[in-house]
């Protein structure tokens, strides 16, 4: 598991990147390995993500929970939510690349967007540490929220365009692989696994 001075080197060159500074590219391993390394972002986001479900779980019991959504099966079940919402979109970005024949870029953009979602599961994580600590600035946390998944598309759409080149539309189209499938597999997900207190 990579260390945190490794993680930090990671975000360094993520912040280049995001900045426009394609020389933030030299702060990854775009290898084969470095794929692999990327993954373990997951780990890193671990804490991140079980406070989410903390939250989600105190969601359920306010809003009267049944049986088989308590205990362990609902996190169980939050988990494989999280790593279907992780996965899936790269594994349809690995078709659209091999259809577009951008085969070389598959690997960048596993690594990149793989350490992007670690700042983005913590600052989801304090968002949500704030909507149980503050409940009375529910609307302002709504509005952060939103703020969240407004810089999660511009970042994404940032490092494609750092990826790909200058090309509008095919970035635009690869950011759209990259978020949407995300939103819809886990609105359905929530809903089929029963753990969805709405």
């Amino acid at each position: 598991m990579p260390g945190f001075k490794e993680v930090e080197i990671y975000l360094a060159g993520l912040w280049m990147l995001l900045k426009g500074d394609t020389r933030g590219f030299l702060y990854f391993d775009i290898s084969e390995r470095g794929v692999n390394r990327s993954f373990w972002s997951i780990g890193w986001s671990m804490p991140a993500m079980i406070i989410s479900w903390l939250f989600w779980y105190r969601t359920l019991l306010i809003s009267g929970i049944s049986e088989e959504q308590s205990g362990g099966v609902f996190f169980l079940r939050m988990a494989m939510i999280d790593m279907a919402t992780w996965i899936t979109p790269l594994i349809l970005m690995g078709v659209v690349c091999h259809i577009l024949s951008l085969g070389g870029r598959f690997q960048a953009i596993v690594v990149t967007t793989n350490w992007l979602a670690l700042p983005v599961a913590y600052a989801n994580a304090l968002l949500i540490a704030l909507a149980v600590v503050f409940p009375m600035l529910g609307q302002v946390i709504v509005l952060l929220w939103l703020l969240l998944l407004m810089g999660l598309a511009v970042s994404t759409f940032r490092l494609m365009a750092a990826i790909v080149g200058s090309q509008p539309l095919l970035v635009t189209a690869l950011t759209m692989v990259m978020l949407i499938p995300t939103t819809l597999l886990s609105e359905f997900l929530q809903g089929y696994l029963n753990v969805n207190p709405l």
